[in-house]
């Protein structure tokens, strides 16, 4: 008998699979442990058939019921005659891919059940805080249990880099990866992948949240889904940002009400221009880790986000004790997993330390743990003079240098900006490449 929580037939048929074909272990995915089986015979039954065979020995009807009878599991597994009869089971190993998918989506239904009942005796005993980190672990190692081996062997490498080869030949000239906006940006980095992690660090005032916006803006003028989790500003003022920098009305006169029927028409014309656009904004209040990834994967599954941004990296909380460095890092680090899990590029702020003042930032400059740098596959660092208008000089562009310091899969460099500070708006200096160029020379 089967149902959604034990398949005993398949269980026996993929045990008398394996005693036809030891060779079967090679290409089993590491989530087929004894646990997933839910007999107890098939679990002490498949312990025996991994061990004989790590050693080096062949694992049959024989051998196996020898190490069970020297280890005093023989009767545990049913008996001689239980063990030989697996083999009964199936004519060939021809339905063993099938075998194990019946398995795995048995044991993810009971771990889930299991869950659930102990999730009700959880209820009013531990906080919530930690029920939902609970969950979302358990889901997350739920979802990621698979099928199949995940060592990639040669031939089939090289045939899948040939492809993808051939691809980018035939399509050299279309739009690849997600293109962020800045000319020099999506020249060096040919668009951000859907496994990046890209981090944009600045020190506080210079304009990491503004250029994150411009990014987002220039994505969703390209007609794509964007998922914003704002940590800091509220969807409100991000609403402002946007308008300000696509209808050229500074921000000021948002708050002051101060300005011509032109630009007030203007503002209502993109306002409602943005109302068809896809972008969807989490500005929960220092969200915790936990909030943080349900909110991602909602993105993901619920909209179809093409790429997501973090604002910033310090302001997600973190329930779990340790140092801030510690926290930092195990926020690091789960943004990058989410990336991979959701195929899903994620822009992350960073702030940068106080030794970046008055200096060129580097890696080391990314506040909070070195895991960020490591983690991440694309690192940004802004740079330039805090504003230093008065009323008497009231300075309203400012330089601002983007250091591409880390690049998994590209060059690194520079690119130089201007940063309208009325409409929080940058833009690529028109001429990059004879600063470029400049910045060479001097070097040479």
């Amino acid at each position: 008998m089967s149902n959604a929580f034990n398949n005993i037939e398949c269980e026996k048929a993929f045990l008398g699979s394996l005693f036809l074909d030891n060779k079967i272990l090679d290409n089993l995915s590491p989530a087929v442990k004894p646990d997933v089986f839910c007999d107890i015979k098939h679990q002490i039954v498949f312990t025996a058939i991994t061990r004989l065979y790590s050693e080096g020995n062949a694992a049959d009807i024989l051998s196996v019921p020898n190490t069970l009878r020297q280890a005093g599991q023989l009767e545990n597994a049913g008996g001689v005659a239980y063990v030989a009869s697996l083999t009964d089971q199936v004519p060939s190993t021809a339905n063993v891919k099938y075998y194990v998918e019946q398995i795995i989506e048995c044991y993810k239904n009971r771990e889930l059940r299991n869950y659930i009942i102990g999730f009700k005796e959880k209820l009013g005993t531990e906080t919530p805080e930690a029920i939902i980190r609970d969950l979302s672990e358990k889901i997350y190692k739920i979802e990621t249990l698979n099928t199949g081996s995940n060592i990639k062997k040669m031939p089939q490498v090289m045939e899948n880099l040939k492809t993808e080869v051939d691809y980018n030949v035939k399509h050299w000239n279309e739009e690849r990866g997600v293109r962020l906006g800045f000319q020099t940006v999506d020249r060096m980095t040919c668009g951000v992948q859907p496994t990046d992690m890209i981090v944009i660090g600045a020190r506080p005032s210079i304009g990491k949240t503004a250029i994150a916006v411009n990014m987002m803006d220039n994505v969703l003028s390209k007609g794509k889904a964007v998922g914003f989790i704002s940590a800091e500003m509220s969807s409100r003022l991000i609403g402002i940002r946007l308008v300000s920098q696509r209808s050229g009305v500074s921000n000021l006169k948002f708050r002051t009400g101060i300005m011509s029927t032109e630009q007030h028409s203007s503002i209502n014309n993109t306002a409602d221009e943005y109302k068809t656009m896809k972008l969807y904004i989490d500005d929960t209040p220092n969200i915790n880790l936990n909030a943080m990834i349900s909110t991602c994967r909602h993105f993901k599954n619920h909209y179809n986000v093409e790429i997501i941004f973090i604002d910033y990296i310090g302001l997600i909380s973190v329930e779990a004790p340790g140092q801030h460095w510690e926290k930092i890092s195990l926020v690091s680090k789960t943004i990058k997993k989410l990336t991979n899990e959701l195929k899903v590029p994620i822009v992350v702020l960073c702030q940068l330390t106080r030794d970046a003042e008055g200096n060129e930032p580097n890696l080391a400059n990314l506040s909070g743990s070195g895991s960020i740098a490591n983690d991440a596959d694309i690192v940004m660092l802004l740079d330039g003079e805090r504003d230093k208008s008065t009323l008497d000089n009231p300075i309203q562009v400012l330089e601002r240098t983007m250091l591409i310091t880390k690049n998994r899969n590209g060059p690194t460099g520079k690119v130089y900006l201007n940063f309208d500070k009325r409409l929080t708006k940058f833009t690529e200096d028109p001429d990059q490449a004879g600063r470029e160029a400049a910045a060479n020379s001097k070097e040479k």
